[in-house]
């Protein structure tokens, strides 16, 4: 490699020396997890074992769900703050090599037997710079999974890679750089959060419980008991377009929606949405303001997602795993299917499980019972929750551009 390949692109003023070529295990101590029996498993007390699902994102998160152990159990040492945690085996090897370094740890904890912990002097420089090209390179060439086998990383392939690093005081400049910028999504993540736990709440309410017909909070004026009603009296369900590989174009055409196409609760497009030449179009065309549903999918949890289109910037028609509905009020049915009688549906309606695709009915949809107000009433609570949606649309927009500002950097500021 050329001198000026051992430069980063973007450097601290005052830094101008080439990186050097070390092995991950001469910077840094990494360790395997605790092995423990089910019973070890304790109720109360105990010590936490933290697993893949302490790393959200780029994050470390305690949960309720979180095991812990008899301490007489542990046969290693004790996780500690600013230690990296790395998932090193998961059933989902796309999960495998995710990594967040330790804060507040509030409990005693150790790391569990499918993750890897790394101890270092440098946690912040490290955990950044495990963001940037060589580990995923080193993540796509080393975990080995697929074809229903658990995807892993050798504790020894990831002690013997080779990084580039620079002196400790650059280290530490660009340690406190991503640890700075962490924070601020951290800081944006919350604000998203909050919005979120706002709209829930007024879901909860704004919507009757099972069984009722009046909701516990309504707008002034309103005051007739909601009316039960089948699902196709307020709304069509159309089934979607079954294409043939032949119909695909690369260029131009109509694109064909899929669940991809809903992220959370947002329409999005994407860079690898299919087209399909015109001619094989046999379905009416989606329109902005209709519902978007996934029907089916391998994934059981992913079935029912929905959202609104909006911005359709090119002819669309929704796929054969996708189910199209078309009604005059949108915004209010498409909050009523994020309250409670929607997520019922979905779990006492959803087949799947076992290997075999989760799949809603038109059927069961159209007939499904639930409680609508006043046409007047449907648009109040409408727009409110397309307010609330706005908003939360605000929030995650600026945390996906400090995240694309992130990634930025980290191309830049790593060899």
């Amino acid at each position: 490699m050329s001198k000026e390949k051992l430069v980063p692109k973007l450097r601290f003023e005052g830094f101008t020396k080439p990186w050097k070529l070390t092995k991950f295990n001469e910077i840094a101590d990494v360790e395997r997890g605790l092995t423990y029996h089910p019973s070890d498993i304790v109720e109360k007390g105990g010590v936490r074992v933290l697993r893949s699902s302490n790393i959200d994102e780029d994050r470390f998160i305690t949960k309720d769900d979180d095991v812990f152990v008899n301490e007489n159990a542990i046969n290693i040492e004790f996780s500690q703050k600013q230690n990296i945690l790395i998932t090193s085996a998961n059933g989902s090897p796309h999960l495998v090599g995710k990594h967040a370094i330790l804060e507040q740890l509030e409990t005693p904890s150790v790391h569990g037997g499918f993750m890897l912990l790394a101890r270092t002097a440098s946690p912040y420089f490290l955990n950044a710079s495990m963001s940037s090209d060589w580990y995923r390179k080193f993540i796509r060439y080393h975990v080995a999974g697929g074809g229903g086998s658990i995807g892993n990383i050798k504790k020894s392939d990831l002690e013997h890679q080779l990084i580039y690093i620079p002196s400790k005081e650059e280290q530490e400049k660009i340690g406190s750089f991503f640890k700075k910028i962490d924070e601020m999504i951290q800081l944006q993540q919350s604000k998203v959060n909050k919005v979120k736990d706002i709209k829930s709440a007024y879901l909860s309410e704004m919507f009757p419980k099972e069984g009722e017909k009046y909701p516990k909070k309504r707008f002034e004026g309103f005051t007739e008991p909601w009316k039960l009603t089948k699902f196709m009296e307020i709304a069509e369900v159309e089934r979607g377009l079954t294409y043939h590989p032949t119909d695909i174009v690369e260029k131009g055409g109509v694109r064909v929606l899929r669940s991809s196409n809903i992220y959370e609760d947002t329409f999005i497009t994407k860079d690898d949405d299919v087209f399909v030449n015109e001619n094989a179009i046999n379905i009416e065309f989606s329109n902005e303001k209709n519902i978007l549903i996934t029907s089916a999918n391998g994934s059981s949890r992913l079935v029912g997602k929905h959202a609104i289109l909006e911005q359709l910037d090119t002819p669309s028609v929704h796929g054969g795993f996708m189910l199209l509905v078309r009604t005059a009020r949108p915004y209010f049915l498409n909050a009523s299917m994020s309250s409670d009688w929607y997520r019922k549906f979905i779990r006492y309606n959803v087949a799947g499980g076992g290997g075999s695709i989760g799949n809603i009915k038109k059927s069961d949809l159209e007939h499904q019972l639930i409680y609508i107000p006043s046409k007047e009433e449907q648009e109040k609570i409408g727009q409110f929750f397309k307010n609330l949606d706005n908003q939360i649309s605000i929030e995650e927009e600026k945390l996906r551009k400090l995240r694309k500002l992130k990634q930025a950097y980290l191309n830049d500021m790593f060899v």
